[in-house]
């Protein structure tokens, strides 16, 4: 029965999936996906690579290193969308292995019991505690061993089994892969087997060698799979700040570093900074080169059905290749007879490329957290930009770029472990603002708030907007202007509306949703244009007729259609960058000033500025536009969120041009927006107030056409909802945002920039 069992286990995915104690609930992968690839194509696997490099989530089963191959690929929720569009694009033929990766890992729960057995997997310490009481058992067959220690102190122990002097010995490891908890269950079901079968073949094989068992090579990995992250990989040694760990099978001192191995510390492949740096592989190899007569090496992983021979570095057939080949077939061939597994006899490096009409997702952030994160010292900022550079599932909704400050994290339900690590290491302050951030998210879509006619109690999709813009123009025939600077990479129209009363005016430009996922800044823009045409009170009034108003509601209109239709959580354009990453920040893209501080080289940041400055379509149609208006003495871009007015400039702290009238105009502005419902904003430039951003659309219009009223609104709140601000803050925001504009327009009027 246990044989069975065992047998089924080793050809199973289960292996590598199963569960942790129950005690093991900071790390969660609630409806994160396994999809079986196939790499046909060059594209495909260069894709594959890259998602393999730069992660963000993703998770790899299997590498992918070789054409014609499959591997398996855990996505996690937020990357669904993304997912779905790559796999349609380039035929990945992908085929879900698991729906729901969590129910996989719960499913091994069921089945523990007190007693030592397999019928379920076991912590480090009742594997140890078993091999105390063989030692009890067989005192004059079983030994303890001790083959090395690891980097958190541990023991890695194993016994050896020996009926008689001078036999040849047999070397057994597993789990040196601290997910592959297959690979330690089937060691210690033959070392049972060793001491109980009455098999005569199993008889003749523990009688006739000395057997060293080792059933957990990497102990600190192992122990880390029940406590936090089930799919930990490799050991627990500190690499830098953030990354911790190497992968034990690739720090051998035998062609280091001579293929199939990374040099990035984050990777679940990297090799190590030198071979051997690993105290765990350091010290086995030390015990192993004491064993006298050791014949057979037999190393136990997880998944794929292979039985490997060396090397892994090329494929020619070296050594006894032959002899191996001969053995090797005839034991898979037995080992299929009992339960029809099919087992392949390759060498390594070969092994390695045998394991293993769309509608594009929603992404979803179901159980995602949302912490505000005070940043108190230099080794705090500097771990927070190190998760910024390698996220791995993290998402920022403000940069971490100086002590002093707070920062939004996203943290994603696999890395709860992770960042309770940090938090404690660092002595990091962080407050749960947003238990489940799907939830916030779901409530700004409720569809008993969306109605057939246009308002302000939803958030609505760009052609929707656009057809209310349409009706305005219809509605008010001499008076609303349509407006169309060009169109967006993915061909959608940049479309807004000039507001005119009579000719002579001043011109007052307003910009939103250039960052996709802001989406009560578009819905503010709206509701202050509806006023200009609709409302009856004096101020609104003087200012409606008394200026030309140039209103573009959606700047960013791919992505901001794409947090409708796959990911809420998205912020740039949808341009190519690369193989994998998609889209630039557009408020990093203008020129002027491009790349001197607060933007990112990195294409799959969210802070990408771009190739070069204007790279994006997007921005050189909106420049070009504003570079043919020649009244303008006002410009206001409107974000989200933290509740500022910001001033020109993002690239340096400096007071430049006319820096204490905008900020005298600004202090006020802001004083009569907190009268209305004691919202508090602060004021100062982007460099001062936030943080060094360069290459803005308002530093642009600043720095090019020296407008004299330049602003950037940040918006409600303060971060307890952030970029997911409920609809019913919609009409309370945009109305006392409309109650600083008219002291912006007043106060610029009095200093004479009108």
């Amino acid at each position: 029965m246990a044989s069975t069992g065992v047998v089924g286990l080793f050809v199973c995915l289960l292996a590598v999936l199963s569960s942790g104690l129950v005690q093991a609930k900071l790390t969660r992968y609630d409806n994160y996906r396994v999809y079986k690839l196939s790499i046909e194509r060059v594209e495909q696997l260069e894709l594959l690579q890259l998602i393999e490099q730069f992660p963000d989530g993703y998770a790899f089963l299997s590498d992918p290193v070789h054409l014609n191959s499959t591997v398996k690929l855990v996505v996690p929720p937020h990357k669904l969308g993304e997912f779905e569009e790559l796999n349609s694009k380039y035929s990945l033929k992908g085929e879900i292995a698991f729906p729901n990766l969590q129910t996989v890992i719960d499913g091994q729960l069921r089945g523990r019991r007190e007693a030592f057995g397999w019928t379920a997997y076991h912590p480090l310490e009742d594997i140890y505690a078993w091999l105390d009481t063989l030692v009890e058992q067989y005192p004059d067959v079983v030994t303890p061993i001790v083959v090395g220690e690891t980097y958190e102190g541990r023991q890695i122990r194993g016994v050896k089994v020996s009926y008689k002097e001078g036999n040849p010995a047999v070397f057994t490891e597993g789990t040196i892969h601290a997910r592959e908890w297959i690979s330690a269950a089937t060691v210690t079901f033959v070392l049972n087997e060793l001491l109980t079968s009455q098999d005569e073949a199993v008889r003749n094989a523990a009688e006739n060698y000395d057997w060293y068992v080792v059933p957990v090579a990497n102990p600190d990995g192992y122990v880390y799979t029940h406590t936090t992250t089930r799919l930990w990989r490799k050991t627990r040694s500190r690499q830098n700040v953030l990354c911790y760990g190497v992968d034990p099978n690739r720090n051998w001192d035998y062609k280091f570093n001579q293929g199939g191995t990374s040099t990035i510390p984050c990777s679940d492949t990297f090799s190590g900074p030198a071979p051997f740096s690993e105290i765990e592989t350091r010290t086995l190899s030390a015990y192993i080169a004491t064993i006298p007569n050791l014949s057979t090496y037999l190393d136990f992983h997880s998944s794929g059905q292979l039985l490997m021979v060396p090397y892994g570095h090329t494929r020619e057939p070296l050594d006894n290749y032959y002899e191996l080949m001969e053995i090797g077939t005839k034991a898979a061939a037995k080992l299929e007879q009992r339960h029809g597994s099919r087992y392949q006899f390759v060498l390594v490096c070969v092994a390695l490329a045998l394991i293993g009409a769309t509608v594009a997702e929603k992404a979803r952030y179901d159980n995602y957290r949302v912490y505000r994160v005070r940043i108190q010292t230099e080794q705090q900022l500097e771990l927070l930009q190190a998760i910024e550079q390698y996220p791995d599932g993290y998402r920022f909704w403000s940069d971490p770029v100086k002590v002093g400050t707070e920062v939004q994290l996203v943290v994603p339900p696999h890395k709860r472990g992770h960042f309770s690590e940090m938090r404690a290491k660092v002595g990091l302050r962080a407050q749960l603002q947003i238990a489940n951030l799907q939830d916030q998210i779901d409530l700004e879509a409720r569809p008993s708030l969306r109605k057939e006619t246009f308002g302000w109690t939803a958030y609505y999709r760009t052609d929707v907007i656009y057809a209310w813009l349409d009706s305005l123009v219809e509605s008010y025939p001499g008076i609303v202007t349509p407006l169309n600077v060009g169109n967006s990479f993915e061909g959608r129209p940049i479309k807004g509306v000039k507001v005119s009363y009579k000719a002579g005016n001043k011109g007052v430009f307003l910009e939103s949703l250039i960052h996709a996922r802001e989406w009560v800044s578009g819905a503010t823009v709206t509701w202050v244009l509806n006023e200009l045409l609709t409302s009856s009170d004096p101020k609104v009034r003087y200012i409606a007729e008394n200026y030309d108003w140039y209103v573009f509601p959606v700047t960013n209109p791919d992505g901001y259609e794409y947090t409708h239709t796959t990911d809420r959580q998205w912020r740039k354009t949808r341009s190519e960058v690369s193989i994998l990453c998609r889209g630039a920040d557009p408020n990093r893209n203008w020129g002027y000033n491009f790349m001197q501080g607060g933007a990112s080289s990195v294409p799959c940041s969210d802070t990408f500025a771009g190739p070069s400055a204007f790279s994006e379509i997007e921005t050189r149609q909106l420049s070009n536009f504003i570079s043919s208006l020649d009244n303008l003495s006002t410009y206001l871009a409107f974000h989200s969120y933290t509740q500022l007015l910001l001033v020109p400039y993002g690239h340096t702290t400096a007071r430049l041009d006319n820096y204490d009238e905008t900020i005298a105009i600004g202090t006020k502005a802001i004083n009569k927006l907190r009268e209305r419902y004691g919202t508090t904003y602060r004021i100062g430039n982007i460099a001062e107030a936030i943080y060094v951003a360069s290459g803005g659309s308002i530093d642009w219009v600043k720095g090019v056409h020296q407008i004299p009223l330049v602003y950037a609104y940040e918006l409600r709140d303060l971060g307890q909802y952030g970029f997911v601000l409920p609809p019913e803050q919609i009409i309370p925001t945009a109305e006392e945002t409309l109650d600083s504009i008219i002291v912006i327009l007043e106060e610029g009027a009095n200093y004479g920039y009108h």
